[in-house]
Parts: structure tokens; sequence; C-alpha cells
């Protein structure tokens, strides 16, 4: 379904009793689900009572590497992982449905305490662990760092993310459908994928993403591959021959594209305009997670 066709669906389609019904009963299952299940942060035990010291306890939601082409197709799950490899921290993936008390995935336990939002927790274990790993860059090469994390996580994840949840959620959905909790695992795919496509419409079109045609969206991602592969040029990594804090954020994003079998206009221009994108994010991969294929085969 191309961008036009599928804003048209969600514009003209109109709401039969049977998803009427599907919707009520969600709606009346997540009102007794959240009763029984909400917590605050004050009553939540840890997830990890027996903790190792300064073993970093990181959880998200369980994966699907054989169908989604990714260790983990949460970005912020993998940002966090990625950079506690590149600082040789040890720590330990714990797969689980339970939500942080800010209801974020992914959220780690800390020496007793819990941390949550991928880059407040990659900033307190930076300060808690003395990190250096950005030591050598200058004040401006900070900036640029800092600018290209921004437009990773402000921009760029939006423009796969409306393709993923939106235009490709037929696919997408069974790529993940199988750790969807209750009450929402209940109901028939075809109201999952409906209620999944008119979210993602509504989120993204307050974005602004879902407002352009398809040409238009396809140069605003176009102009940003371009800008990382200009600036990347032959270098080794985004900011020179060392790996430095802002290589997870591209890594865990550009993996979400050059990785996941989507058909996403990513893949085509990265391919066939930018190869020497396709070719840092496998080095960045190979460098840091040589265990990436034995990952999929446990998880499998």
């Amino acid at each position: 379904m191309d961008l036009e066709a599928a804003w048209r669906w969600c514009k003209d389609i109109e709401i039969d009793t049977r998803v009427l019904v599907g919707l009520g009963a969600m709606a009346g299952g997540l009102v007794v689900w959240r009763a029984v299940k909400g917590r605050t942060s004050a009553e939540r035990p840890l997830l990890t009572k027996n903790y190792e010291h300064n073993k970093v306890y990181v959880y998200s939601f369980p994966g699907n590497p054989k169908k989604c082409g990714v260790v983990h197709f949460s970005p912020f799950t993998l940002k966090v992982e990625t950079w506690l490899r590149m600082n040789n921290i040890k720590y330990e993936l714990i797969v689980t449905q339970q939500m942080s008390t800010k209801k974020q995935w992914p959220w780690i336990e800390l020496n007793g305490k819990e941390y949550s939002d991928s880059n407040f927790i990659i900033k307190k274990l930076a300060d808690h662990f003395h990190s250096d790993i950005d030591g050598k860059l200058t004040s401006e090469q900070l900036a640029v760092s800092f600018a290209f994390k921004e437009m990773m996580e402000v921009s760029f994840a939006f423009t796969y993310a409306f393709y993923r949840y939106y235009v490709a959620a037929d696919v997408f959905w069974s790529m993940f459908s199988h750790i969807v909790p209750a009450p929402m695992s209940y109901l028939p795919a075809c109201i999952n994928i409906y209620m999944m496509k008119k979210y993602a419409f509504k989120t993204f079109w307050m974005a602004g993403i879902a407002r352009h045609s398809k040409d238009e969206y396809r140069m605003i991602v176009s102009d940003q591959i371009h800008a990382i592969s200009n600036f990347l040029g032959t270098k080794k990594f985004l900011m020179g021959d060392n790996p430095t804090s802002v290589d997870a954020w591209m890594f865990c994003h550009l993996s979400q594209v050059v990785y996941v079998p989507l058909d996403h206009p990513h893949r085509e221009i990265i391919s066939k305009e930018c190869p020497n994108v396709q070719e840092y994010t496998n080095r960045v991969r190979d460098t840091f997670w040589p265990d990436w294929n034995t990952l999929f085969t446990k998880a499998n």
C-alpha cells in the first residue's frame, strides 16, 4: 500500500459493528487490566532482587529476530545495549512485558534503583561508570554529534515508524503480534491492525510526517540519508577512526531500516545511492555485536 492509498484508507474507512464491539471489549478489558496491574513507583519492588553490584539489568519486551531481522526491533533497547557494549560494561538483558514506572521500554535496574528512558539511562550510566568514549571530541564535534542524535530520534525515527506502523502495518503486525499483552492479545488481528493504523495515523499526522505526499515523504528520507552519507564519507565511524556514543544512536536506528525486511524507501536509497551507510551499519554491528547471529539462533 503506497502513502496515498494508505491515507485514503484511514480517511474513508467505515467502522462496522464488529470493530465497534471489539473496541468496546478492548476498552473494558483495559480498565480491568490497569486496575489489576497498575502500580506506582513507590509500591513496586525490584524485578531483580538479588542483584550483582554494578551490573546493569536491562528490561525490554520480547523480540522476534527471525522475522524482524534485528536482535531487537526496539531501537531504544538496541541503543542502550550497543552503548553498554562500547563501554565494556557488564549487563544482562531480561525480557519482560512489564514497563518502567514511566511506562517505557527499555528500563534498567542498577544497584537497587530503577532508571528509564534510554537517553537518561545512558547519561546516568556514563556518569556512574565515568565513560570517556566521547572524551577526545572537541566542543564542535560534540555539537555535531548531538545534532545527529537529535535528527535520528526526532525526525529519522518518525519516517521509518510511519512506514512500519501505518503503511506496512499488516506485514509488521505479523512480526510482533506474539508479544502483545492482554487484553489486546485476545482480539482478532484485523481489529488490532485497524486500531494500530488509526492511532498511528493520528500520531504521525500530529507529528507532520503523515501530511505529506509519497514524493515529499521520500524526499525527506533521502535528504536525511544523504546527509549521513556525506558527513560519514570514508570514515570508519561517524566522528572518525574511533567509535563514540553517537554511533550507538546511528546504529540503533539505521539497523531498523537496513535489516528489518520491510520495503522502506530508506533501504532502496541506502543500497543504490548511499552504500557507505550500509557498510557503516554493518561495521558497527560486526564490531560490537560479534554474537549477532548467535543471538538469532538462541532467540529462535
